[in-house]
């Protein structure tokens, strides 16, 4: 006589292992997490505004924008920028149309205008961007990566220091952490430097 063997289904299904608590290595953070350029600009209130800002609207905005993306971070004062203007066409105007950025808004000629930025590709990018903005509006440079980088006159300090954030996952400590590396840059000068040199 000859046995077969049968298989049997179990009664019930085995249930999945919980990994809700299994720590994340950097294998499984995304790369935009581990390097997310992060910038807090603050604002000059008390320089030079030129023909085309209001000083009063300036004084108006808030001290610093930030800290959060880059991006996110330059359409605020760019806005600010446009938002405190005597005529939001002027700053318009300075502005040359990008892809992959934020969007900028403005009102004039009657009617809602809307510009793109550039995408944004580092920290530095932001800090220069809005310097040669204030230099076309003809102003002193109203943006600083630190609060106390200006000068009484309105100006820069040389050499001013400008931070790349990146998040870090920590295994000792199983959680995100923070960490922020210096980046000097010696190019943003105190546009009065500059008008010398060039002249």
């Amino acid at each position: 006589m000859t046995l077969t063997y049968i298989p049997t289904s179990p009664t019930s299904s085995t249930p999945e292992p919980d990994t809700s608590t299994v720590p994340l290595d950097n294998a499984t953070i995304p790369n935009s997490a581990l390097q997310a350029p992060t910038v807090c600009v603050y604002l000059n209130k008390y320089g030079k505004m030129g023909p085309h800002l209001d000083q009063r609207r300036i004084q108006q905005l808030p001290d610093h924008f930030g800290p959060g993306r880059a991006s996110s971070v330059l359409q605020q004062c760019v806005q600010a920028c446009v938002d405190s203007a005597h005529n939001q066409g002027t700053v318009f105007s300075c502005l040359k149309s990008g892809q992959g950025g934020e969007v900028i808004s403005a009102f004039f000629d009657q009617q809602q205008h809307t510009l793109t930025l550039p995408t944004v590709s580092s920290v530095t990018y932001v800090l220069r961007f809005l310097e040669k903005l204030c230099h076309n509006l003809h102003c002193d440079p109203l943006f600083g990566s630190q609060p106390t980088q200006f000068k009484s006159g309105g100006g820069r300090i040389e050499d001013a220091k400008v931070f790349h954030w990146e998040l870090e996952w920590s295994t000792s400590e199983g959680k995100l952490r923070l960490s922020s590396k210096e980046i000097r840059d010696s190019r943003l000068r105190y546009f009065g430097d500059e008008q010398r040199r060039d002249s």
